[in-house]
This record gives C-alpha cells, structure tokens and sequence, in this order.
C-alpha cells in the first residue's frame, strides 16, 4: 500500500493527494492500482487529472513515462510532464527535472540547467534540492566550485532536518580538522635601510566604496507561471500526501549501463539512508582500482572514488560493490539512493560478501522496507558481470 507521509519527511517519490471529492478519488484508484502492479490503470487514473492541471498527477505520469510503466519508456515526455508541474511551483518536479537534465534524459544534457532548477526547488524549501545544490558547488558541476556554497546550502538542508546534509557537514569538518595549520617561516633580519622622507599623512575625508556583494550561489529565475497558490483555482493545492522515496533520480543505467530498465521508486517513503562516515583504510587483495579509489575517497573527492569503483563494480568485483553501495547510501559524490545502494550490496552479498550483507541489516535509517528488499533483490538478479 502506499503510505501516508507528510510533505515535510523530504521524500519524492509518487504523490497522494488528499482532498476530498471524484478526483481524489480518482487519484487513489490510480495509486492502489499502482501499488498493485497495474501500471495501465494508474496512467488510465492520473492521465486525465493531469492533463486537467493536477500537479500532483503531472508528476506521476512523469514518473510513469520514465519508468516505462504501464506504457513505452518516453524520457522526453517525462521531462514535459515534469517541466508542467515544476513551472506550475511543484518543488519535487524541479527536483526530478533537475534530475533528467543531470543524465541528459528526455532532455539535452545541461549541469548548468540542473542546478537552476535545483536552486529553485532550494528556494522553495526542499531539503533534498539544497542538499543536492551543496553537492553541485562542491564538486564544481553546473556552478562554480564554492565550497563555501556548499557549505551554506547543506546548511539549509540540515537545518530543514535533512540527516544526510547534517553528516556531510560533520564529515566536512573533520576533515578541515584533520589539515595540519601551516607553520610560519621564521623571519630573517633584513639589513637596515635608510629611511626615505616620507610624504604628508593625508587624512581620510570619505568612506572607502562598500565591498561587492557575495554572489548568489546559482540563478534562480522564478516560473513563468504563477506561484501554487495563483493557480489554485485551476489546478489543486500543493500535494499533502505521497510515497516513494526518490531522492533524485535512480540512474539505473550505473549498474548494469543504457540498454536495463530504468528504476522505479519504492513503495514506501524514507527519509535518504544515513550511513556513518568513515574512512576507507586498504584491503589486502584490493584491485589497483579500488585501493586508488580508497585513496580518493579519503581525500573527500567522492565523485572521483565512484568513477573508480564502478568500473570493477560492474566487473563482479564484490569489494567495489560494496563501496559503490556505501556511496549511494550516503549521497557521497552522487545523489543518494537506497534502491541502488540496496541493489549493490544484494549483489555483492550474494557473491559471500560479509560487510555487504551487513550494511543491508545495519546501515539503513530508517530500515530497508520490504517493498524496498524485494526491487533491490529484483535488479539484483538481473545482474551481469561486464566482460568489456
């Protein structure tokens, strides 16, 4: 069943509505139905309501298209519909557009455009965006590299009670903790030089001209279209209720590359899985691959770490699989999300990795669903070694 959880939990999956009438009623005929597999009746159930102007349809017939469910996978249609509710003021739909222009899905490739979008859906007040904006100014991609933006906009998210952002912040300062302060030179007496006449002392009469403002941490231009509450009279308030937890966007295309199915959301609608940061120490056996990127994870260059992984990841090398899993997990260098971090570590304990099937026991909070369990062990079992 989809569950009821509160806007505020920070989830964005698939939207219930909860105003009362036919068309909420409608609304949840199409997410039982969704619940229940029958992806065609859930499109029959939400199409009309969206193409009517509910935002909260708009973004499940997004979601619906993407995924491929009860219809043929159109990236470009699910963009639409996202564009519609995002410019309509839907926070979560900035946050799945931001999505699809991260992965140039259904749209041209644009970091540029992602983090506008981002920003907006920050300034709306979602959590998840500031954090995944954070993230962006950290690693440099769509903005300028600002660690002090970062900084601010996981600021924002953890303020927003957004776990992952307030770990990230922790990790951050142990390692600005963890540098050594610089030693200063001890000066070497310079010969004496005979003062030269000095010119008048002159009086400063005004004011030096103001510091240039701090530059905002990326555009954000408003919609077009009126705020949620300018168009309550054509389409419903903002959406109470919903399910799901996709944080960003499952790429599950990382796993097993283009040609797999895309991911479809959980049932249910955690908060992102929070894992304790730690270092990554080497391994005896380790590929060069995996102990390079250790290396780099206990840098802080996250993106580098996964781009280093998944290559043997991919390859059935179960240390990396668990590594790359940690990094899903805990939104470390890409966009957090339990499906593939549960899909990752399935695989590598089905391979007899111990810390693998551990971190599926241990590290989820809140814990995996069973709905949760039961896709990561579905991709799971599609996975293929790569021999490339």
């Amino acid at each position: 069943m989809i569950s009821r959880v509160s806007v505020a939990a920070g989830a964005v999956g698939l939207v219930l509505l909860g105003s009362p009438g036919p068309a909420a009623a409608d609304f949840a005929a199409g997410a039982a139905a969704y619940d229940a597999g029958n992806y065609v009746v859930a499109m029959r159930e939400w199409l009309p309501l969206a193409e009517a102007g509910d935002v909260a349809a708009m973004r499940n017939v997004g979601h619906l298209y993407r995924m491929g469910r009860g219809t043929v996978p159109d990236p470009e249609k699910a963009a639409r519909w996202y564009r519609r509710a995002a410019e309509r003021g839907f926070d979560r739909a900035m946050v799945n557009l931001a999505a699809l222009y991260l992965a140039g899905q259904g749209v041209s490739q644009s970091d540029r455009e992602a983090a506008i979008w981002l920003a907006r859906a920050a300034d709306a007040g979602n959590d998840v965006a500031a954090f995944n904006l954070g993230m962006l100014y950290e690693i440099g991609r769509g903005v300028p590299l600002d660690p002090a933006a970062a900084q601010r906009w996981y600021q924002v998210s953890a303020a927003k009670g957004n776990t992952a952002a307030t770990d990230r912040l922790a990790q951050l300062s142990r390692q600005a903790a963890a540098v050594p302060a610089p030693v200063p030179a001890t000066p070497v007496p310079a010969a004496p030089v005979p003062a030269a006449p000095q010119p008048p002392i002159q009086l400063q009469t005004a004011p030096p001209p103001p510091a240039p403002p701090a530059p905002a941490p990326v555009a954000t231009p408003q919609p077009e279209t009126p705020p949620p509450a300018a168009v309550a009279e054509t389409a419903p308030a903002p959406p109470r209720q919903e399910s799901g937890g996709d944080i960003f966007t499952s790429i599950w295309r990382s796993l097993t590359g283009p040609s797999s199915a895309p991911a479809a959301p959980p049932a249910a609608a955690p908060a992102p899985a929070q894992v304790a940061a730690a270092t990554e120490p080497a391994a005896a056996g380790d590929s060069p691959a995996v102990a390079a990127g250790r290396t780099a994870y206990d840098r802080g260059e996250m993106a580098r770490a996964l781009e280093l992984w998944l290559p043997p990841a991919r390859a059935g090398d179960t240390r990396a699989q668990y590594l790359v899993g940690k990094l899903y997990a805990r939104g470390d260098g890409v966009a957090a999300d339990r499906i593939t971090a549960a899909t990752w570590w399935t695989v590598a304990a089905q391979r007899g990795d111990a810390q693998a099937r551990g971190a599926l026991d241990a590290e989820f909070n809140p814990p995996l669903t069973t709905a949760e369990r039961a896709e990561a062990e579905q991709r799971a079992a599609s996975f293929r070694p790569s021999t490339g």
